[in-house]
């Protein structure tokens, strides 16, 4: 079943573009990836699905939502989560307040009614906190729940990244380079964090540079270069593919770019 459809999205940048006619889509329910060499333009994707970037022209949409004139949170409200290359989170706060964030965008109370402590904030409060414990012990950060995120290894930092994007109980999570920088005991957690988060139907794309974690993770794969989409197939066609082999070694691919 489609999940997210981009339609014909460019992205323009000046006279540059770091987007052009790209057009995919992705399936409920699975692991998807979208790889390429530096500079294709995998986070500026990114960046047009979750709302941090409006295309040029062309059109996003999530399960036949259009995306386009929504404004970041408002999606995130409707089912996107997202991480970052560099792990957003709050260094000063304890992981288990990081999480509690994410939560908040869930809850119907105002900043008046936690002032004033009235009785349906404290509610809201105590579901905020049992949320992203939950969360931490979904991904086995429950240990750390009182330390400071800043404290955290980088491991656990992209792990709690990831909680605070589950707890806004998302349909589609969006991983940018979830596994650089782990050590394989960290990458093959990740892996099976991965998998567990699908089996809570929750779908995942996710921008990677570590082509064995992709190969042994994903279940679908888009391959972007100079902003377009150079192929897509499953993880054993695309790892055939003689264009995606050129495009990584430098040199310039032996057929037409797929059409968008």
């Amino acid at each position: 079943m489609t999940h997210l459809v981009l339609d014909n999205i460019t992205k323009r940048f000046g006279g540059l573009n770091a987007v052009s006619d790209l057009s995919f889509s992705t399936e409920k329910n699975k692991i998807t990836a979208l790889i390429g060499p530096n500079g294709a333009g995998k986070t500026t994707t990114f960046n047009l699905i979750s709302g941090l970037l409006k295309p040029t022209y062309g059109k996003v949409s999530l399960e036949d939502q259009n995306l386009n004139e929504l404004e970041p949170h408002q999606i995130c409200k409707i089912g996107i989560g997202r991480s970052f290359q560099t792990p957003h989170i709050f260094p000063n706060l304890t992981t288990l307040e990081n999480v509690m964030i994410g939560c908040q965008l869930q809850t119907n109370t105002g900043f008046l009614s936690c002032g004033l402590n009235i009785s349906s904030a404290r509610s809201d409060e105590r579901k905020i906190i049992d949320n992203a414990y939950e969360e931490l012990k979904f991904l086995n950060l429950e240990k750390y729940c009182h330390q400071m995120a800043g404290t955290l290894p980088l491991g656990q930092q992209r792990l709690l990244e990831i909680a605070r994007a589950l707890a806004t109980k998302p349909k589609l999570l969006l991983l940018d380079e979830p596994a650089a920088g782990l050590t394989q005991s960290e990458l093959n957690k990740l892996r099976e964090h991965l998998i567990k988060i699908k089996d809570r139907n929750i779908s995942i794309l996710l921008v990677e540079h570590n082509m064995r974690f992709v190969f042994k993770t994903v279940e679908y794969i888009i391959v972007m270069n100079f902003g377009k989409k150079l192929a897509e197939g499953k993880p054993d066609d695309i790892s055939k593919n003689e264009n995606v082999i050129a495009a990584y070694l430098g040199q310039s691919p032996k057929v037409e770019y797929a059409s968008a």
